[in-house]
């Protein structure tokens, strides 16, 4: 057997392992494939596939890919998450909506006056987002940057880093995400301005 494999080494690894499931159930094609998870004393083992290769943005910043694959490679990562959308409803939009600032107002870093602001400003500007389109749902992967989509020498590709993936009806945060933590000069290309239209 000449499989390769990545080893991640910590502690409480058990829910990266079982969101890295569930977002590999979706899109298998889109990630590395988890492969167990080994208690080590007090420490975890988590195992997946191994996939060799660089950042995309690094990737483009050294001209080892073009602005026309890097193109490719975003249009088949948006066909994926478009056809695993699902239709919602706007009380359950809402009810995410109050899960997030239930756990906001739970936030020992912020203060009273802090919570107020954010918890009413944020259901004020979703809603309002929102008010026109249909509630949808989608597995995101909870940081969808350049810099983890890696690119192999062939242009194949993965997503890594899915220890926040969850489903959201907030999904089109990742292409916000995408577009705006990247380097500089990342963001001068045409699918970045494609992206923000």
């Amino acid at each position: 057997n000449n499989s390769s494999y990545h080893l991640t080494i910590g502690s409480n690894l058990e829910d990266l392992y079982q969101r890295s499931k569930r977002f590999y159930k979706r899109f298998s094609k889109l990630c590395c494939k988890p492969i167990a998870i080994v208690e080590l004393g007090n420490h975890q083992i988590f195992i997946q596939d191994f996939f060799e290769g660089k950042p995309l943005d690094e990737c483009y910043l050294d001209s080892t890919i073009s602005e026309n694959e890097i193109k490719l490679i975003i249009d088949e990562i948006a066909t994926a998450f478009s056809r695993n959308e699902k239709n919602s409803s706007i009380d359950k939009m809402e009810d995410e909506v109050e899960s997030f600032i239930s756990n906001l107002d739970k936030n020992k870093f912020l203060s009273d006056s802090d919570k107020i602001f954010l918890c009413e400003n944020f259901k004020y500007e979703l809603r309002a987002f929102y008010k026109d389109n249909i509630p949808s749902l989608r597995l995101s992967t909870g940081d969808f940057i350049a810099r983890n989509i890696l690119v192999a020498k062939d242009k194949s590709f993965k997503l890594i880093d899915l220890e926040f993936s969850c489903e959201t009806h907030f999904h089109q945060e990742d292409w916000i995400r995408f577009s705006q933590f990247c380097h500089d000069d990342f963001k001068k290309i045409e699918i970045i301005d494609e992206i923000k239209s």
